[in-house]
């Protein structure tokens, strides 16, 4: 299989990892990073990520690397998505991210590296590698990674899964890129509400979208919210990938 790498963690650990503080006499201290320190321990950390798919038990034919735009479609919906994120960018990213490019990473204006990812793997070019469980909303091959980049799992959701992880997402949000979902929902809530009203557990089948998304828009109304907000939320935690099934929470103007 063709692995296709989520690079933007490895550029960011690559250039976290060689900071560091330098001291000038005795009053100095500036913060340090060498490019070519940086480069050498992006190679180290791919070259052990393909070694541990490989000893996963995976076959590997090939990789490709994909990174973020410089802009994002979403930010234009939710000007606080990922807004949380407070922390800055490590020295010598923006540098690394251009030399990743000139590798043969594949990046598009406006489109995060999850959305090229998630269109790729839908479209049979390969399995998404990444610690991110949004991919969990993907209808394809997803080797999720732990927090120390070893392979967990090897995933395929069915479309009928993947649409229950992405609506189960839309009820409980994700601090992490800063959408709230729906007051008092989390993780378990959201999950049990949405098995209760299935024909399936874990499983949403077209047919059951639209009734099933009203019973959504319901909850964030009886919480002093709307259907925008509902809206919002759904598409925040949409990857763009193809669906046949009806799609009433995507506000107008995106991409599928």
């Amino acid at each position: 299989m063709k692995l296709l790498i989520d690079a933007d963690v490895l550029i960011h650990r690559a250039t976290k990892a060689v900071e560091r503080e330098e001291i000038f006499g005795e009053d100095h201290h500036v913060l340090f990073s060498s490019f070519e320190e940086a480069k050498d321990k992006f190679h180290r950390i791919l070259t052990d990520l393909l070694a541990d798919v490989a000893s996963f038990g995976s076959t590997v034919d090939g990789h490709a690397l994909y990174i973020s735009g410089s802009s994002n479609w979403r930010k234009d919906i939710w000007k606080d998505y990922k807004g949380n994120r407070k922390d800055r960018k490590p020295l010598a990213f923006a540098r690394l991210k251009e030399y990743v490019l000139d590798l043969g990473a594949q990046m598009s204006d406006r489109l995060e590296a999850d959305d090229l990812l998630a269109m790729d793997a839908c479209a049979g070019k390969g399995v998404i590698v990444s610690v991110d469980k949004d991919f969990l909303s993907v209808p394809a091959p997803f080797l999720h990674l732990s927090v120390d980049m070893l392979p967990k799992e090897l995933i395929c959701n069915t479309k009928e899964q993947a649409r229950w992880h992405h609506l189960k997402q839309t009820l409980a949000g994700d601090p992490v890129d800063g959408y709230k979902g729906c007051p008092r929902f989390g993780d378990k809530t959201a999950a049990k509400w949405l098995n209760e009203r299935l024909e399936i557990e874990g499983s949403v089948y077209a047919h059951e979208v639209e009734n099933l998304w009203y019973a959504v828009v319901r909850e964030f109304e009886g919480r002093d919210l709307d259907e925008v907000d509902a809206m919002t939320n759904a598409t925040m935690a949409h990857l763009l990938h193809p669906d046949d099934a009806p799609r009433p929470w995507l506000l107008e103007g995106v991409a599928v």
